[in-house]
């Protein structure tokens, strides 16, 4: 089945806002300051915080069809999630493994976002590294994080995803 128009429209437009409230950075130096510099600020001068509403004709807004076009845009947005996980994501990493053999892929005071499978994927917390621990060949295996309500967490790198800085 294909998406009509407005369909199409809404997909996009909520694969824009992921795209765009993606962390880049912290506004402010402050560790206890928690909210994150976005492409979006740069845009619309601000965080994005709400997806435009999707009007469906009266006619067509049946419970059956709601349902049904409701559960076809959240296939789609699975669908993009993933890709994004598996791509942008995993990219966001390969381009910090692959710094200089000098350097370490994540350091002392990176931020990274900390992947969390029981919640939503734009809901992932940015923290803070506080210390890195390597293995026995040299390179970081595991980090010590700040999580934003001040918890100290042990994490292993592959759930940590370094910031585009």
């Amino acid at each position: 089945s294909s998406l009509n128009f407005e369909e199409l429209t809404t997909v996009l437009t909520e694969v824009e806002a992921v795209v765009n409230s993606r962390p880049v950075t912290f506004i402010s130096t402050d560790a206890n300051e928690r909210e994150a510099l976005t492409p979006a600020h740069f845009l619309v001068g601000h965080k994005l915080t709400n997806l435009p509403s999707h009007q469906m004709p009266e006619d067509q807004a049946s419970p059956e069809n709601l349902t049904r076009c409701w559960k076809y845009r959240n296939t789609i947005m699975n669908q993009f999630w993933r890709r994004w996980r598996s791509e942008y994501l995993l990219e966001l990493r390969s381009a910090h493994i692959a710094k200089p053999s000098n350097s370490s892929c994540i350091q002392t005071g990176d931020l990274v976002l900390l992947k969390d499978n029981r919640l939503p994927r734009h809901m992932w917390k940015i923290c803070r590294v506080n210390e890195t621990f390597p293995g026995r060949d040299g390179k970081v295996r595991s980090c010590r994080i700040k999580t934003p309500s001040g918890r100290e967490l042990c994490q292993p790198i592959q759930l940590l995803y370094p910031l585009e800085l």
